[in-house]
């Protein structure tokens, strides 16, 4: 995909582009998220700005982009004491040959890739994820591979002591575009300072897998994500001492079933499953719940992001949902997933703390543009709980919300 100024100049290496865009995202909350009876609900806003600044000239583009995050009214949610103007995206790319197929970018960058259920800058974040990265891309016509090194930028979390994460992420994403399918090879390397001020490694991972959809019929597709996990963690995490690993054999299956039928305002139906292996008590010396690595937490397992960090033991959610198009300018979609363990351990009832069935969800987002730069969205989303099984209430967490968004892009030349 080509940046907008770029896509004016019609693609060509040999033009020259300036443009520039502004995003203003306000968000009023209400929620209660504690899974306790007694808790009380708070009301705050998220305020998020950002700027950019886009250069191409010849083979060479240049990007940059600072963000104004901050939180109104209740400010539990604010990484910072005060929140500050930060560069959000920073880099350069160098085109390597002249039909565009080698790119090479430098700095710091968003990293999205598929359908974002492994990488994702979470725009739902008011900060966002970047990564500091070198990347290489090649593409053609069909083929398209991405190939790079990078360290998560963690520059929100200020108030972390000096033994924050070193967190290396590199690997290669590349697919076949005429056949929707994509493979992936990641590795993740972490580093953790000791009690001795010695930087230590505790981790490295390995994750593999695929993206495929296949068109069944002229209005039905099937998505798949697959993608399995090995490597080795140490047990304990700060100690400079010691050498005991624990092998990583962990999974991801997800599918997606989605229709598009002709029916009143009905623009898409889906349903699937979406399945990640947790650790048992049989075989304590694997870790083997699924790392969801730098996924899009509130696009997956229920918009009340429970379960942004996974579950220990497993988790299997089977989902419903639809899209309506009331007019062209509004949508609504509307989500439920019903969450249970994955592991055969918890349905054979050998470990009585963790229940079978967790609880359902509902979730409601309507979305409506007056104009194509002005953006209006509310949502209601809601937990029901079955069973006490986070030890923390029966209570069911709620949130609703009300954003405004405000988007420019501006072309200079």
């Amino acid at each position: 995909m080509l940046p907008f100024w770029l896509e004016a100049s019609g693609g060509k290496s040999d033009s020259t582009g300036i443009g520039s865009d502004w995003e203003f995202r306000i968000r009023e909350l209400n929620e209660k998220r504690d899974f306790s009876e007694d808790a009380k609900s708070f009301t705050y806003a998220l305020l998020r700005a950002r700027n950019s600044l886009q250069i191409h000239r010849s083979s060479t583009r240049l990007y940059l982009q600072i963000q104004y995050p901050h939180v109104l009214g209740w400010d539990s949610h604010n990484f910072d004491e005060k929140s500050t103007v930060d560069l959000h995206q920073a880099w350069i790319g160098i085109n390597l040959a002249n039909n565009n197929s080698w790119l090479l970018s430098l700095g710091r960058m968003e990293l999205r890739y598929s359908d974002e259920r492994l990488v994702s800058p979470v725009d739902w974040s008011n900060y966002g994820r970047v990564f500091d990265c070198i990347r290489l891309q090649y593409q053609t016509n069909s083929l398209w591979a991405d190939m790079f090194f990078s360290s998560q930028s963690e520059r929100s979390f200020s108030s972390w002591p000096e033994s924050a994460p070193e967190d290396y992420f590199y690997g290669i994403w590349g697919g076949n575009k005429d056949r929707e399918f994509e493979f992936f090879f990641l590795v993740n390397n972490l580093y953790l300072k000791t009690p001795e001020r010695k930087w230590r490694q505790y981790l490295q991972q390995f994750t593999a897998g695929s993206n495929y959809s296949l068109q069944v019929l002229n209005d039905m597709k099937i998505q798949t994500d697959i993608a399995y996990q090995f490597g080795y963690e140490k047990e304990s995490e700060l100690s400079s001492s010691g050498d005991q690993k624990s092998a990583i054999s962990a999974y991801l299956v997800r599918l997606t079933l989605m229709y598009s039928p002709d029916i009143l305002y009905i623009s898409n139906i889906k349903g699937g499953i979406d399945i990640t292996s947790g650790d048992d008590i049989i075989t304590e010396e694997r870790r083997e719940n699924f790392d969801n690595l730098y996924h899009d937490y509130h696009r997956y397992n229920g918009a009340l992001d429970i379960f942004k960090d996974g579950y220990d033991f497993g988790l299997m959610d089977v989902f419903l949902g639809a899209d309506i198009l009331p007019k062209s300018n509004s949508k609504v979609s509307i989500e439920y997933h019903l969450f249970r363990s994955a592991q055969s351990f918890v349905r054979d009832g050998l470990f009585s703390s963790s229940p079978l069935y967790l609880g359902n969800e509902i979730d409601l987002i309507a979305l409506y543009k007056p104009i194509p730069e002005i953006e209006a969205e509310i949502g209601m989303n809601h937990f029901y709980s079955f069973t006490d099984w986070n030890d923390e209430g029966t209570g069911n967490p709620w949130f609703y919300y009300i954003q405004i968004k405000t988007y420019l892009e501006l072309i200079l030349q």
